[in-house]
C-alpha cells in the first residue's frame, strides 16, 4: 500500500507543534489544577490547625486562670498558717506560773497581787505571810524553781515576825515555761 501525504512539510511541522503545544497545555493545566487542589488542602489544614491552636490556647488560659486562683488561695492559707505558728511560738502558758506559785507557797502564805510583765520577763508578787520563816521558805522555794531567778525580797519585809505584808520582784525564765 502506498501512503499518500498531501500535506506540505511545513503544515506537518505546524500540526506536530500544535500537538506538542496541546499536550503541554493540557499538562500545564493538569499541574495547575493539582497545585490549586494542594493549595486548597493546605489552606483547609491551616484553618483546622488554627482552630485547634485557638482551642488549646483558650483551654490553657482557663487552666492558668484557675491555677492562679488556687495559688492565691494557697498563699493566703500559708500566710494564715504562718501567723498562727508565730502566735503559737510566742505563746507562754502562764497557768504554769500559777501552778508553780501555788506549789511553792507554804500554807500560811496568801497571795493578793500578781503582775507579769512579758516584755521585761518579770513578775511582781504581793501578799501576806503568817510568819517570817514561812516567808523565807517561800523565797527559798522560788529560788529553787526553774521558772524564777533574781528573786528580790526587800529587807523591810523580814523585820516583822508575824502577819508580814511582802512584795517580791523576780525575773522569769520564759524559755522554761514554754517547754512544759
Amino acid at each position: 500500500m502506498i501512503t499518500l501525504n498531501l500535506i506540505s512539510q511545513e503544515s506537518r511541522r505546524e500540526i506536530k507543534l500544535k500537538r506538542i503545544y496541546d499536550l503541554l497545555k493540557s499538562t500545564y493545566l493538569t499541574l495547575l489544577i493539582l497545585a490549586i487542589l494542594v493549595s486548597m488542602m493546605f489552606l483547609i489544614a491551616r484553618i483546622v490547625l488554627q482552630q485547634n491552636f485557638n482551642n488549646v490556647v483558650s483551654q490553657t488560659t482557663l487552666i492558668t486562670k484557675n491555677s492562679q486562683e488556687y495559688n492565691s488561695k494557697i498563699r493566703e492559707i500559708n500566710s494564715k498558717i504562718t501567723s498562727i505558728n508565730q502566735v503559737q511560738n510566742e505563746f507562754i502558758p502562764w497557768s504554769n506560773v500559777l501552778l508553780e506559785l501555788s506549789e511553792k507557797s507554804p500554807s500560811d502564805i496568801s497571795l493578793t497581787f500578781l503582775q507579769v510583765n512579758q516584755e521585761r520577763n518579770s513578775i511582781k508578787i504581793k501578799g501576806t505571810a503568817g510568819t517570817r520563816d514561812s516567808l523565807l521558805s517561800f523565797k527559798n522555794n522560788l529560788e529553787s524553781s526553774t521558772f524564777f531567778y533574781q528573786i528580790n525580797l526587800p529587807l523591810a519585809n523580814i523585820f516583822e515576825k508575824n502577819n508580814i505584808y511582802f512584795e517580791i520582784d523576780a525575773k522569769l525564765r520564759t524559755e522554761n515555761l514554754k517547754t512544759l
